[in-house]
């Protein structure tokens, strides 16, 4: 569905992440995990659009999309929850939501596409007036995805999605990728919280100074000793 070949980015002429290969299967859930500054958002950054790679390619069932405007990339199903939600905190939750789907001409569509959000996740349902500064984080964080959703993505790359959340909430945002996945959506998710990423995952990408040191099961990720260790802190 999603692959990466050979993939160089970074900014303003310093690289970042170096000969990346990876893959999202139709309907699998992939973590992508390692330290700070490992390059992982730059990653989600220049498969989104919002980065251009010096090098390699990225591709959406074959289709070549890195040479593609970010406003397009998100038009053929990918949706990018970025670290710190960067919502709109002084619209509402509705606001917030609609702008999600701005690319959408169908009003059906529109409001098929909340219902389903709103089912998905309730607490927006009931906070659709509220002002987005006003929420918790987790509430935040929960929006954040709604607007993705609205767009009416095939695969969804969250970024760090249960970073200062309270535990409940990380709980609530997980339940929310396991339902997402559950109805055939693919995910690609950069997570610290080791533990809960290889809990949720298919598959696990291993990111250390900007190359991929392991790839494999989660199964396989938990058992090596050396990527515990070394690049786990586990």
């Amino acid at each position: 569905m999603l692959e990466i070949e050979k993939l160089n980015a970074g900014y303003h002429g310093v690289p970042v992440v170096s000969d990346i290969d990876l893959r999202v299967d139709k309907g699998e859930i992939v973590a992508l995990i390692g330290s700070n500054g490992a390059g992982k958002s730059t990653i989600l950054r220049t498969i989104s659009g919002l980065l251009k790679p010096a090098s390699g390619g990225i591709f959406l069932d074959g289709k070549r999309i890195d040479t593609l405007p970010g406003h397009e990339i998100v038009g053929l199903g990918v949706a990018h929850v970025p670290e710190g939600r960067k919502l709109f905190g002084k619209l509402s939750v509705e606001d917030n939501l609609l702008l999600g789907a701005y690319s959408v001409k169908s009003p059906n569509v529109i409001q098929d596409r909340m219902e389903r959000v709103f089912s998905l996740i309730p607490v927006l349902s009931h906070r659709r007036g509220q002002r987005a500064e006003t929420m918790s984080g987790g509430e935040q964080q929960m929006l954040a995805i709604g607007r993705a959703l609205m767009s009416g993505p095939q695969i969804l790359m969250l970024d760090e999605p249960s970073l200062g959340l309270m535990p409940k909430f990380v709980l609530t945002v997980y339940e929310a990728i396991r339902q997402m996945n559950a109805s055939g959506m693919s995910v690609l998710l950069v997570e610290q919280n080791v533990q809960k990423a290889l809990e949720l995952s298919n598959r696990v990408y291993v990111l250390q100074t900007g190359k991929i040191v392991f790839s494999g099961s989660a199964a396989q990720c938990a058992d090596n000793e050396l990527i515990r260790k070394a690049y786990l802190g586990m």
